[in-house]
């Protein structure tokens, strides 16, 4: 179960994504949802995580 996967990860750190559209349904409401980025945009995101 792939919601149950994110719940434990959820315990110990944010969980992230980038969803778009439709799907972001399926999301749980504690993923923040970066939506479509550009390769540049997910480049400069992935620095802010170090």
């Amino acid at each position: 179960d792939k919601k149950a996967y994110l719940d434990v990860i959820h315990t110990y750190m944010e969980v992230h994504g980038t969803v778009h559209g439709t799907s972001t349904i399926y999301i749980p409401g504690y993923v923040k949802n970066h939506g479509i980025l550009s390769g540049r945009d997910l480049q400069f995101l992935l620095r802010e995580t170090k």
